[in-house]
């Protein structure tokens, strides 16, 4: 598996995160101290293009807490492959593209 996939499919299996909450999580979105991700929003593929917005429901919208392997998943994952910027996504393509 490519490295900068390890974290994506560790905080997906200890999260219970939704494929669009996982692309659309962001720096900002991220708690390394608690060990807690945000989930303010989704990434929506459309036929016009790729799409941001909220969670399908208002319940969507919520604080995971994540267990020490993917919190260390995750760390390692933002000094290597996330922006420092708080708004920079922390899960992208080979091009740094939204997945």
């Amino acid at each position: 598996m490519p490295p900068r996939y390890v974290a994506l499919i560790t905080v997906a299996a200890f999260s219970g995160l939704r494929w669009g909450e996982l692309a659309a999580l962001r720096r900002c979105d991220v708690d390394l101290a608690a060990g807690t991700v945000r989930v303010p929003r989704k990434l929506a593929a459309l036929k016009s293009g790729l799409e941001f917005g909220p969670p399908k429901s208002a319940a969507g919208i919520r604080v995971v807490a994540l267990p020490a392997v993917a919190r260390k998943a995750l760390i390692s994952h933002l000094g290597k492959f996330t922006g420092a910027h708080p708004d920079a996504l922390i899960f992208t393509g080979d091009k740094d593209m939204p997945l």
